[in-house]
């Protein structure tokens, strides 16, 4: 399959949040993986739910700081 997006000079962000979806779309898959994991298992990484929502948080942010970019 070939799909072809076009982008004015004036969608720059856009074009960065389609150009990342993938990146996007792979971490909430892996933070579902954790979180399935988690109440499976436990949370014997986590101290305190801060703890958790802190970790998940950084995530989130990693991937948000490459459509910016």
């Amino acid at each position: 399959m070939k799909i072809t997006l076009e982008f004015g000079p004036d969608e720059q962000a856009e074009a960065n949040r389609a150009i990342h979806a993938g990146a996007a779309w792979s971490l909430l898959w892996e933070m579902d993986q954790e979180l399935r994991s988690l109440l499976k298992h436990g949370a014997k990484k986590f101290n305190k739910p801060e703890d958790l929502a802190a970790h998940l948080r950084e995530q989130i942010l990693d991937v948000l700081a490459k459509i910016d970019e």
